[in-house]
């Protein structure tokens, strides 16, 4: 099965529109694990066709974590959405974000990139990602106090309360 998974992850990188379409939605509907995918499904979330970034969307958002190993490989694409603007609405940084999110402590080598996203996105939603990204990651995220301050000051009412979270979670309290 997992050989399966990998050949529609690569046919999603591939430059033929229909086969990219039909591996997103195989993807989606196959209830397979996903692991080997994400990445490829993360980019593919910023699709330019509408029909390959909702298919990658619906796989993402049924599938569980990513494996831990990938961190890195997300940390990247969260930086590199900074650089290129390329995203349709920051789609891919979007689910990088939630994706490091769902590894929770295993993402603390993230914690940089969610950082510089918290204080850079030009995207709300990637940025609230970011923020209870670091708030899973929990105490090994102390360096991003001072980003978490400032993002709670913003006076973006659901940004302010995931970074509130996220700053009781660093300290250690219930969040």
């Amino acid at each position: 099965m997992d050989r399966s998974v990998s050949r529609w992850a690569e046919a999603l990188g591939g430059s033929d529109e229909t086969q990219r379409r039909t591996a997103a939605r195989a993807l989606a509907i196959g209830g397979q694990d996903l692991r080997p995918a994400m990445l490829a499904l993360t980019l593919a979330a910023g699709d330019r066709d509408d029909e390959v970034r909702n298919w990658a969307a619906e796989a993402l958002e049924t599938a569980g974590p990513p494996a831990a190993a990938d961190a890195e490989r997300f940390s990247q694409l969260l930086l590199d959405s900074l650089r290129s603007g390329e995203a349709v609405d920051g789609e891919s940084a979007y689910w990088a974000a939630k994706l490091l999110r769902r590894l929770g402590p295993e993402a603390a080598s993230a914690t940089a990139a969610l950082t510089r996203v918290l204080d850079e996105s030009p995207f709300l939603a990637v940025r609230e990602q970011a923020a209870a990204a670091l708030g899973r990651i929990g105490p090994a995220a102390a360096d991003a106090t001072a980003a978490l301050r400032r993002a709670a000051g913003e006076g973006v009412p659901r940004l302010a309360r995931l970074a509130l979270s996220a700053l009781d979670a660093i300290r250690g309290m219930a969040a």
